[in-house]
């Protein structure tokens, strides 16, 4: 048991001290460790504010294209997007690949049919070559009339004949537009000879038989053989219009050029042939149907020429194989016929020239041949190309289709993982956040609030003054000796349901507990100053002359009772609930004489007491002045309590549990002021403040009472 009331001041004061100074290192480190804390919370807030409101914003398509990647449905989600966003690239690369695949097809068939048409040109060219070497030697024999050219012409029949048969198709699509086509070039009385190859040879063959029974002429045999090598040469037109290349069209435009150049060449023999063996032309008809034929096959041999660059060089190729000079020799003659220099007939110069126009006709030929197998040998690589091309995108497009569905399972296991990921930081970040929010807790019980968030966002706190505010002291009679009788954790047990129970009552109202240091609890009214004290280990303090008048009050008090001050009684003496008693003059150290009243009852208080489980259910009601006169110390046993007031305003009532385990002294002063912030609870000691009216941000006072917080929350 505490010897005096100087002896136990001094040991809650050595108490404060000593938990003061602890206090404030671990209340640093927890400041420290909450602001890292709070600076992720707000990260995490921001993200998650943006997330809400951008997903806000979206409404309905929002709700379904985007979920939580926690849940299945948002994995699910989660997983089509990025599916869709990896598999449109793919399937339009597959679209891509595949119209390639189909460009290169119908590429392929084009070369095909090209191909064809070349092999078809090629077999034509062959017919139309026999059929003017026939019409030649035809026209010859029609000149001369000789046994000799006679045999020469039916020599030429079985090489026409071979021609035709060797022809791989007859162009049967080509009749149907004949009749008009031969309508157009009056030749309509061959519309039956060309309907097929049967009728064609047939025709012909009539018309060989025709030689030995019917008078016929030069003239009409050529018209009658142009008019067949006429119509072939109009299905070379038709069969190279399916060319479209470049590089092709002109070699097949120089392959149509040279055979329009040998045709008329091929007249051109004939009539010079007829010149040479009469000594002139038979009018001057004939000699305007040579020159015509001499222009139209020059003009058209210089034009391929200009078309290809393989006519002029396969050209000069096949007439060195002639063992005379052909071109010099033709130039010659064609002279002497141009100018008419021929004063006498001569079968020599006749055979001659036939020979040589047949010398550069072959030529002519070996040219066209060289043409269509250069175009042939073009399509082929073309056609190589194109399966190597095609070869290539269906490996693409193979390799494509492979590497899909591992796509497909790789994008799968990391949205695994990520989801994995995802619950541990989802799961880290909840823990992070109720750590946070029981640090918080655990810091706004040490320090007011509004210092609290001060501290983490390293401000300074500056001193405030707070005009009105309460502070209550309480303290257990007979503690130290009740120590020694009693086991600690009975000790920790009376304690905890002691200042529950005083927790629990002011957490109604505007309080905030400073703390509890030991067996006393403390609570005062009147004006104070509050504010954090140093800056490496910052204490909270509360200074001024309330805390000395609250002391004393506590000191002056005795058990079981509560005293207040005269200005206390008049803020309360309004309210006919409360039951006041004067006690008297009573001395107070430090200050002058002071008239205090007793706090006996307030009507109705025992109803609402919120205690915590363990506390004393009511407070003992004290009515009768003369048994309150008659108490003692003695009577309450050594472990009574004594309850003072000094002050109190009339909208800060404190109202506390009475007869805790033994008895509680109480003592208050009062200023004048409204509401308490939160409380703390340190030892057996504790103590508390309510603050209102206004802040002047003051330090001075009187004296001081310091108290170890970080912080204060004006409410």
């Amino acid at each position: 048991m505490v010897a005096n009331e100087a002896d136990q001041q001094q040991h809650r004061a050595d108490s404060a001290q000593s938990y003061v100074s602890s206090s404030s290192t671990a209340s640093q480190g927890t400041t420290t460790a909450l602001k890292n804390i709070e600076k992720l919370g707000k990260k995490h807030r921001r993200s998650a504010s943006r997330s809400s409101s951008s997903s806000a914003d979206r409404g309905c398509l929002g709700r379904l294209c985007h979920g939580n990647p926690l849940t299945r449905s948002g994995k699910r989600k989660q997983m089509a997007k990025i599916m869709i966003l990896i598999l449109v690239p793919i399937i339009a690369l597959g679209c891509i690949t595949i119209s390639e695949m189909t460009a290169v097809s119908q590429r392929n068939d084009l070369n095909a049919a090209v191909r064809q048409s070349m092999r078809f040109v090629m077999e034509t060219g062959q017919v139309i070559h026999a059929l003017q070497r026939e019409r030649d030697m035809t026209a010859l024999f029609c000149g001369s009339g000789s046994s000799e050219t006679r045999m020469i012409m039916t020599d030429r029949y079985p090489e026409t004949d071979r021609a035709l048969l060797q022809l791989s198709v007859w162009p049967s699509q080509y009749s149907l537009s004949l009749r008009q086509e031969l309508q157009q070039k009056q030749l309509l009385h061959h519309k039956d000879t060309f309907r097929s190859r049967e009728n064609f040879m047939e025709e012909l063959s009539k018309h060989r038989r025709e030689l030995d029974h019917f008078k016929t002429s030069l003239y009409r045999e050529i018209r009658f053989y142009s008019e067949l090598t006429q119509v072939f040469i109009d299905w070379v037109y038709t069969a190279i219009q399916k060319s479209r290349d470049g590089s092709l069209w002109r070699k097949m435009v120089a392959y149509v050029m040279l055979v329009i150049c040998k045709e008329n060449m091929g007249v051109e023999r004939s009539l010079g042939a007829v010149f040479f063996s009469n000594g002139s032309f038979r009018g001057h008809a004939d000699y305007q149907w040579y020159l015509q034929k001499h222009f139209v096959s020059t003009s058209n041999r210089k034009a391929a020429s200009l078309y290809s660059e393989e006519v002029t060089i396969n050209l000069a190729r096949a007439l060195n194989k002639s063992s005379h000079p052909v071109e010099k020799s033709l130039t010659v003659m064609r002279a002497e016929i141009l100018y008419k220099n021929l004063t006498r007939k001569s079968s020599v110069l006749s055979t001659k020239w036939f020979d040589n126009m047949t010398i550069y006709m072959d030529a002519i030929l070996e040219v066209q041949l060289r043409l269509v197998e250069s175009v042939i040998l073009d399509l082929k690589d073309s056609a190589r190309d194109d399966i190597a091309d095609l070869s290539v995108t269906i490996s693409f497009l193979c390799i494509t289709i492979l590497v899909c569905p591992l796509i497909v399972i790789t994008i799968q296991a990391v949205m695994s993982d990520v989801q994995s990921y995802a619950l541990t930081l989802a799961t880290q970040t909840n823990h992070l956040n109720n750590e946070r929010q029981r640090t918080n807790e655990l810091l706004y019980q040490m320090i007011p609030r509004s210092v609290a968030e001060q501290l983490k966002r390293g401000k300074n706190i500056a001193a405030e003054s707070f005009d009105q505010s309460t502070i209550f002291f309480s303290d257990l009679i007979g503690f130290a000796a009740l120590v020694s009788e009693s086991a600690p954790i009975q000790i920790v047990d009376m304690l905890n349901a002691v200042y529950s129970c005083f927790d629990s009552r002011i957490c109604l109202y505007n309080v905030y507990k400073v703390e509890t240091i030991g067996d006393s609890y403390m609570v005062a009214s009147g004006p104070v100053v509050a504010g954090v004290v140093g800056s490496k280990m910052p204490r909270y303090c509360l200074f001024g002359d309330t805390v000395n008048t609250s002391s004393r009050m506590e000191t002056n008090g005795r058990g079981n009772a509560i005293q207040m001050t005269e200005a206390a009684r008049n803020y309360i003496i309004n309210d006919s609930s409360y039951v006041i008693k004067e006690r008297g003059i009573i001395e107070v150290k430090g200050k002058t004489r002071m008239t205090t009243y007793w706090l006996l009852n307030k009507l109705g208080f025992e109803d609402s007491l919120p205690c915590m489980p363990g506390c004393p259910s009511s407070l003992q009601s004290i009515t009768d002045q003369h048994k309150f006169d008659e108490m003692s110390a003695e009577n309450c046993g050594s472990h009574s309590g004594k309850f003072a007031i000094a002050e109190e305003i009339p909208t800060s009532r404190v109202e506390s549990c009475s007869n805790p385990v033994g008895g509680h002294q109480v003592s208050m002063s009062a200023a004048g002021g409204s509401g308490m912030p939160p409380v703390e609870t340190v030892g057996r000691d504790s103590s508390a403040t309510s603050n209102g009216g206004s802040n002047n941000n003051t330090t001075s006072s009187p004296s001081r009472k310091d108290i170890d917080v970080n912080s204060v929350e004006k409410k």
